[in-house]
């Protein structure tokens, strides 16, 4: 028996030809730089190759570009838990997820709820009010109107730009010389009958109004209809996104099922309603003591041990974070019997505080006497522990890939002068979500940082304040790109490159853009192949023509030259190495590279598929356009864990950059846990004192 999984000579993407045993029923940790090329070996390579091996017995194998390597024994089954979420289906929720309908009809209880009842989703079950989504869309007035200017510069948003703006701002003039309105008085000095009259009424006559559209005046008869009335009609329109908010649907109050279906429905005494709505640390101590729900509460208790505690089971899965989600499959898995298979799992101490660490340890150790776990991580509580550890080094892009010796990768903690502020930006009555009427104080020019457990109020006290003030909030939610989506394109500077060559060499522009001529034809410049399986899952091959390399090597114009360098090099070299390689003349693409090399993006080439990347890889990449910029801007600044995916070194490095950057906004804040990233804050506000309905409190602000 082989009591080892080998891979023999691995050159997937930058690893040098490399050799690696993996012990099974053990826990091996890969670890290394941020770019060094664990993944490679852990999630394209050894998870992808079993995926592979054990789809073809069934299909047939399939030849599979992403990884190379010259052989391999001992291949098990695969199961890889990373921290990416791209379910975005808002029907499903943490009770379909789980399969809680199975789970329930699986309780030997007289008293049970009849299975048809159990599919939550059937719409006979939903709640008609929301249709199912346990939330309705609403306008909020103070969205829509800019209170301090008058009527005559037009306060109301949603008629200040976009299709028949004039219309409807030259209608509303004409309504208000009707009802004695006056319009050189700003909004909010108007009287109460007034306002109403603006915002309900409708008029009794129509108004005739010449405006222009298109460049050619037009005439109307027309009601007035008021802001809000109008801004009702359009909300399921995309012009109403920045206008609406959503709330807790009032009928169901979240719970997403027919009240009135549901209304006498019971589990264990418990009101189906609560059942769905209350937090699983609250529903698991209600459950524990019931006979026959043991399995339930094996399940709910194993979600609280990953620090969820604070969900309910109506949750939306795509509103998780990858973390949440990854920790949600992880519990899953711990609850489901597996044995014989590899669990390749991507950093599980994230999000996770320091307490937490045994609990997970024990959970590993538990789930390695019958299956091998893999572990990436740059935790060293983790990597230490592990039965067998791998370091792939040294450093990132060309110059990693290869089988180190054992090392300490530390942040460098050099010493900073922490700033002490005396302007602040003071907000309050702060409502959303488990926060419930606080207040806090930011200090300006400066960086702040959110600490607390997870669901302790962090990222709802953030959206909040992206919500009523002037901000930039790069989420944790990974973006969803297109298929055609490279580097170059999300940093926008394929349109720079291609005005560079067209203007050194006299061709249009086009030659030079892979959606347009210099593009493969085989895969229009994707780089991969769909190929569609009736009912089985869509396979994405790389392209036969290019290999994945996306342009079209029959072109002559690429391949041309200016200053040493062809289209192909901007694309294909790392971006570290590119910047060095760059003709002054581009100045601002320069700037933009360098910002991405700071991020730790650097070992990246701009022919990078973008939905190949990592979560915190992505979050970096948006952050880039925001601190390669040369102007202020009076926006906050509000980054949900920067140092994501990071090793300390690397995290270091990119929140030093961070603190650097950071004149350029009003304030800049932080949402970690992380001591290499608390440590270039000037202030901390932590929230807690724990998750859920036990947290939302701002418990703590001060100066470090």
């Amino acid at each position: 028996m082989n009591n080892n999984i080998e891979l023999y000579q691995v050159r997937t993407h930058n690893l040098k030809n490399i050799s690696v045993s993996i012990p099974k029923n053990q826990i091996t940790a890969i670890y290394g730089r941020s770019g060094a090329g664990k993944s490679s070996l852990a999630f394209s390579t050894l998870h992808q190759l079993c995926v592979d091996e054990f789809e073809a017995m069934e299909n047939g194998f399939i030849d599979n570009e992403d990884y190379k390597l010259d052989g391999y024994t001992g291949i098990i089954p695969s199961i890889a838990i990373n921290q990416t979420n791209k379910n975005n289906n808002p029907r499903s929720t943490l009770y379909s997820f789980l399969n809680m309908a199975q789970i329930i009809s699986a309780i030997k209880q007289d008293n049970l709820l009849p299975y048809t009842l159990l599919k939550l989703n059937k719409p006979q079950n939903e709640c008609k009010h929301c249709s199912g989504l346990g939330e309705v869309a609403e306008i909020a007035d103070a969205d829509l109107i800019d209170e301090q200017k008058t009527l005559e510069e037009n306060p109301f948003k949603i008629w200040q730009k976009g299709y028949l703006s004039e219309l409807y701002y030259k209608l509303m003039i004409a309504f208000c010389e009707t009802e004695s309105i006056p319009i050189s008085t700003p909004y909010h000095l108007l009287s109460k009958m007034d306002k109403n009259k603006l915002l309900y009424a409708r008029s009794k006559e129509k108004f005739i109004v010449r405006f222009k559209h298109n460049g050619k005046y037009k005439q109307r008869r027309i009601y007035y209809q008021g802001v809000m009335l109008c801004a009702d009609s359009k909300l399921s329109s995309n012009s109403m996104t920045d206008f609406t908010q959503m709330r807790i649907c009032p009928h169901c109050l979240g719970s997403r099922i027919d009240q009135e279906v549901y209304r006498h429905q019971k589990l264990a005494n418990i009101n189906f309603v609560d059942f769905l709505r209350l937090p699983i640390s609250e529903l698991k101590n209600k459950l524990q003591h019931q006979t026959g729900f043991s399995y339930l509460c094996r399940v709910l208790d194993g979600i609280c041990e990953m620090g969820l505690g604070y969900l309910n089971l109506s949750r939306a899965i795509p509103s998780l974070s990858g973390g949440e989600l990854q920790k949600l499959k992880f519990s899953r898995i711990l609850n489901s019997e597996i044995s014989g298979v590899l669990i390749v799992i991507d950093e599980i101490s994230s999000q996770l505080s320091d307490e937490s660490y045994p609990i997970i340890w024990h959970k590993l150790k538990q789930l390695s006497e019958k299956n091998t776990v893999v572990l990436v991580e740059h935790n060293r509580y983790f990597i230490e522990k592990a039965d067998h550890q791998i370091h792939i080094g040294r450093f990132a892009g060309s110059q990693g890939g290869y089988l180190c010796e054992k090392e300490d990768i530390c942040a460098s903690h050099n010493p900073i002068e922490h700033r002490k502020a005396k302007d602040f930006f003071k907000f309050t009555g702060i409502n959303k979500h488990n926060l419930h009427n606080q207040s806090v104080n930011i200090p300006k020019k400066s960086i702040t940082v959110f600490t607390g457990v997870s669901g302790s109020g962090k990222s709802s006290l953030a959206k909040w304040i992206e919500a009523n003030q002037k901000a930039i909030y790069i989420t944790q939610k990974n973006s969803h790109f297109s298929s055609r989506s490279v580097l170059a394109s999300t940093l926008k500077v394929n349109k720079i490159i291609a005005e560079y060559f067209a203007k050194q060499t006299g061709s249009h522009e086009d030659e030079f853009l892979l959606h347009k001529n210099a593009g493969c034809k085989v895969c229009q410049g994707i780089g991969v192949i769909k190929y569609e399986r009736g009912f089985d899952k869509d396979l994405y091959l790389n392209c036969h023509q290019c290999n994945g390399n996306l342009f079209d090597e029959k072109n002559p114009i690429i391949h041309q030259k200016v200053d040493g360098l062809s289209i192909l090099d901007f694309y294909q070299t790392e971006i570290s190495e590119l910047l060095s390689l760059l003709p002054k003349s581009l100045k601002n693409f320069a700037q933009i590279l360098a910002t991405a090399t700071e991020l730790g993006l650097g070992h990246l080439a701009l022919a990078r598929k973008t939905q190949t990347l990592s979560g915190g890889e992505i979050r970096r990449l948006k952050l880039c356009e925001h601190l390669a910029r040369q102007k202020e801007t009076k926006k906050i600044l509000i980054i949900d864990e920067p140092a994501a995916g990071l090793d300390s070194e690397t995290a270091d490095r990119v929140v030093a950059f961070i603190r650097k950057q950071a004149d350029l906004f009003s304030t800049v804040i932080l949402i970690e846990h992380r001591s290499e990233v608390i440590h270039y804050a000037d202030y901390e506000v932590r929230l807690g004192p724990s998750a859920g309905i036990e947290g939302g409190n701002i418990i703590l602000q001060r100066f470090l």
